[in-house]
C-alpha cells in the first residue's frame, strides 16, 4: 500500500482504465470499476461463455471465430464479481464487528 491511499493497488494485466498516477501501475483497475455495477459482470459472465470449440460465443468476428475462451471480458467480469464478493464479505464483518 502507498502512503496516502486507503487500499492497495491491485494491477490487473491488460485491462487498466488508465494510468493516471505515472507511475507504471494502473490508477483503476477495470474490474474494480466493474465489481460496483454488478448487472454489467452478470450479463457478461452469461453471455460470454464457451462454445463447442472452446472459443468465446459472445466474442465472435465475421469469419465466425471468437476469442479463445475464457475471454478478456469474461476475465474481467469474473475479477470483477470476485472484487464484489469480497466487498459485501467486508461490509458484513464490519457491521458485525461495528
Amino acid at each position: 500500500m502507498r502512503p496516502g491511499t486507503a487500499h492497495a493497488r491491485v494491477r490487473y494485466k491488460g485491462d487498466d482504465v488508465g494510468d493516471q498516477d505515472g507511475d507504471g501501475t494502473a490508477a483503476v483497475p477495470m474490474a474494480e470499476v466493474m465489481a460496483e455495477m454488478p448487472g454489467v459482470w452478470r450479463r457478461l459472465l452469461a453471455a460470454h461463455v464457451p462454445d463447442r470449440f472452446g472459443r468465446c460465443s459472445a466474442c465472435r468476428t465475421a469469419t465466425g471465430s471468437g476469442e479463445k475462451w475464457p475471454c478478456s471480458l469474461h476475465r474481467i467480469a469474473s475479477q470483477a464479481r470476485q472484487l464484489h464478493e469480497q466487498n459485501l464479505a467486508q461490509a458484513i464483518d464490519t457491521d458485525r464487528d461495528g
